[in-house]
């Protein structure tokens, strides 16, 4: 190989990394909308499920059919609490690669 050559490669490296670190600082940035998205919905859904059970129990005494509900929007917040959470964290296969997140 000559100089020429040698550079040329370089550059080229170069060019991909700086495409592969682009590609990750978006995905970084998509997991976060994505992270605080769920996040938001998870309280929603919680604040609306304390809602209904409160509302059921004050009209509708203890034969309510809101219950239910109540108790899938609870679960749905829990489940969602759970994927905020995951993708906060960073990954297991950064921390095996020697990466932060």
């Amino acid at each position: 190989m000559t100089q020429e050559e040698m550079e040329a490669e370089i550059m080229n490296l170069r060019a991909q990394l700086s495409r592969i670190e682009r590609e990750q600082q978006a995905g970084a940035e998509h997991r976060l909308r994505l992270e605080k998205v769920s996040r938001f919905m998870a309280v929603a859904f919680s604040i609306a499920a304390i809602a209904l059970v409160m509302t059921g129990a004050i009209f509708l005494g203890r034969s309510n059919p809101i219950f239910p509900f109540a108790l899938s929007l609870i679960l749905t917040s829990i489940s969602l609490g759970l994927l905020a959470q995951a993708l906060r964290s960073p990954s297991p296969l950064a921390a095996v690669d020697g990466q932060d997140g």
